[in-house]
């Protein structure tokens, strides 16, 4: 269980999160059945990074020797994955400053 953000209503709950084909947690807000995508975690950032950049290596390579240059399947998935965390990032990041500047009211 951890204590992550909504990022439609802003309310930070406690939930189970599903880790979704590309690697990112994934969770229904209890409170507003909104399902939620967070970043990555760093180390698997790191990792697909890594990938990313050894796939755009070995393009640039096919390329200096005078071949097609053609990027495996994995290595283009692990680069629209780090892609795609930056925006996912930035919209966790504004929805964990508004939970925290609009507090729950008190039961």
């Amino acid at each position: 269980m951890a204590e992550l953000v909504c990022t439609e209503c802003m309310r930070m709950v406690v939930v189970q999160p599903r880790v979704n084909f590309m690697g990112f947690p994934k969770f229904q807000c209890p409170l507003c059945r909104h399902q939620a995508t967070h970043p990555l975690a760093t180390w698997r950032l790191v990792v697909y990074a890594i990938i990313a950049g050894l796939g755009v290596i070995g393009t640039v390579a096919m390329m200096a020797q005078g071949g097609i240059p053609i990027m495996g399947v994995i290595p283009a998935l692990m680069m629209a994955a780090v892609i795609i965390n930056f925006g996912v990032k930035s919209r966790v990041d504004a929805a964990m400053i508004r939970a925290r500047s609009n507090p729950p009211p008190p039961r």
